[in-house]
């Protein structure tokens, strides 16, 4: 996942799409609340990103806000 956001600051969207593309299931299969994250939360920033990444020309159309906060519950 932190990779397909690299890709974005490295002007590789095509990466960034596949690497969206691959890590979504991967997420998906574990419970929400995995090792104490916010793990749908997560999903649901990922699922967001990827469709803007899928939707524009320029990294630089990207907007950061789509970005996951990754927050561990004590």
């Amino acid at each position: 996942l932190s990779v397909a956001f690299f890709h974005i600051t490295n002007l590789n969207l095509k990466g960034s799409r596949n690497l969206f593309k691959k890590c979504l299931p991967k997420l998906q299969q574990f419970p929400d609340n995995h090792r104490m994250l916010n793990l749908s939360e997560i999903i649901m920033y990922t699922k967001n990103a990827e469709q803007k990444v899928k939707t524009i020309e320029s990294p630089n159309q990207f907007d950061w806000k789509l970005a996951p906060k990754i927050i561990k519950s004590i």
